[in-house]
């Protein structure tokens, strides 16, 4: 439970991370092979958490947990490095609106929140991301502490989620050319509210069992990759200061919006599936 806060923290800090991450795909990417590029990315990132379960748990049993953080200390630094050496430097264009203040900027890029369209997709996005902090908050709690499952087994009953967001991620692409991208989201709402009706369904019929739980969020996990990456597409393209400035207060949004669940999903009770099923409908239902 101390730590709980703090790993919340980060998971805040890595998804609004993950929008200057589609800036530099933006800016180095032509507008017909956007989508593509930027779901090869997706894919890539999410081979990211089942490929740092497997490592992290080698390395708690062959050293300690703490050393986990130290090697993620190195691995930044490293990467850091590596960007700061290959990723190409961009001239500052000082001939558009050479009068216009740092505050006049922030104020023009602000106002995107004006945007009712821009607005709602940005906190769609925010609550939808959101679910997954939600769960990756209280399902240890569930499914090790009331369940039994011991936290090997745990970080194996995660694999179908993450597997959901790896063929989530590769999906868009193919849709957008059979489908709008209002009908994408709509599908991808439409498997996220199955998702969270199937778990509350189980838990209140009083079937505790791991897959009542696993299952169900394997929809959950194709709502959050084809929604999350329809959104980046589709801010990216709407008119600002710049399409790039979307991309950062959409991440300044998830920012604020997952915090704030974030805290309060630490301080729900955790012994049923019930609260997972809850604020995964409530998320979905509002987006």
């Amino acid at each position: 439970a101390p730590i709980a806060t703090p790993i919340n923290a980060k998971e805040t800090v890595l998804r609004s991370a993950s929008a200057l991450a589609i800036t530099l795909i933006k800016n180095a990417t032509s507008d017909s092979r956007y989508t593509r590029k930027l779901s090869q990315w997706a894919i890539l990132v999410e081979w990211a958490p089942p490929t740092a379960l497997i490592l992290g748990g080698l390395i708690q049993q062959r050293l300690d947990w703490h050393y986990n953080f130290v090697i993620i200390a190195i691995l930044s630094v490293g990467l850091i490095t590596l960007a700061s050496l290959t990723i190409p430097k961009e001239q500052r264009d000082t001939s558009a609106s050479p009068g216009t203040s740092v505050t006049q900027k922030v104020g023009m890029i602000i106002g995107s929140y004006k945007d009712p369209q821009f607005l709602a997709y940005s906190i769609m996005y925010s609550l939808i991301v959101s679910g997954q902090i939600v769960f990756y908050t209280i399902s240890p709690f569930y499914l090790i502490h009331t369940l039994g499952m011991s936290p090997n087994d745990y970080g194996l009953s995660l694999i179908p989620y993450f597997a959901a967001l790896i063929v989530g991620s590769a999906l868009p692409g193919p849709m957008q050319r059979h489908f709008s991208s209002i009908t994408i989201l709509r599908i991808a709402l439409a498997l996220g509210f199955v998702g969270s009706v199937s778990i509350l369904a189980f838990s209140l019929n009083g079937q505790q069992a791991v897959w009542t739980l696993v299952a169900p969020m394997v929809l959950y996990g194709l709502c959050h990759a084809i929604l999350g990456l329809q959104v980046e597409v589709k801010v990216s393209g709407f008119f600002s200061e710049t399409p790039i400035a979307n991309l950062g207060l959409l991440g300044l949004t998830l920012a604020g919006v997952s915090a704030a669940i974030s805290v309060i999903a630490s301080h729900v009770p955790s012994d049923s599936a019930t609260p997972i099923a809850v604020f995964l409908l409530l998320l979905v239902s509002v987006s």
